[in-house]
């Protein structure tokens, strides 16, 4: 495929998405060509934090319902889980620092996607590992939200184009 026409592909799938979300509708990852809009999210995502982006860091690969049981694999080897449990089916968004990788759900939305490479940028670049103002202990996650809740403001719940 031509670089031209990647780049008019990217564009349809956008204006597509831009014109249902004005008309109320909310695509979901399985709705949208992922490939052709992270990158996108991920810039808009670092200019919000006041990053530069550096090509020499690996940019996370993102997994759309990852199987159940690397997803607990990869939350007990986080910690997170105490015990390897028999699989559950559930499963939600998240980013693994340890292999780089970000995991959304089939109904997550390009908000969520941008919420996820706030950690990933919190990991990778020190400079986006700040407080924000009225930090908490988990002022991570807050600042997440913050960034997803703006995100889907200007570009979801308006229909702009990211």
């Amino acid at each position: 495929m031509k670089p031209y026409s990647l780049v008019m592909g990217s564009l349809l799938v956008l204006a597509l998405a831009v014109i249902a979300w004005g008309k109320g509708t909310v695509f979901s990852i399985r709705d949208v060509d992922i490939e052709l809009c992270q990158e996108k999210v991920l810039r808009i995502v670092a200019e919000k934090m006041g990053v530069e982006l550096d090509p020499a860091i690996d940019r996370p690969r993102v997994v759309v319902d990852m199987p159940a049981e690397e997803f607990n694999a990869e939350l007990y080897k986080m910690g997170v889980l105490t015990t390897l449990r028999p699989c559950s089916h559930h499963t939600y968004p998240i980013y693994f620092p340890r292999i780089n990788v970000i995991h959304l759900t089939p109904n997550s939305d390009l908000s969520t996607l941008a919420h996820e490479y706030v950690h990933y940028l919190q990991v990778k670049y020190p400079k986006a590992n700040m407080r924000g103002d009225g930090a908490t202990p988990d002022w991570m996650e807050e600042q997440a939200r913050k960034i997803q809740y703006w995100f889907w403001d200007t570009y979801v719940k308006k229909g702009n184009r990211p």
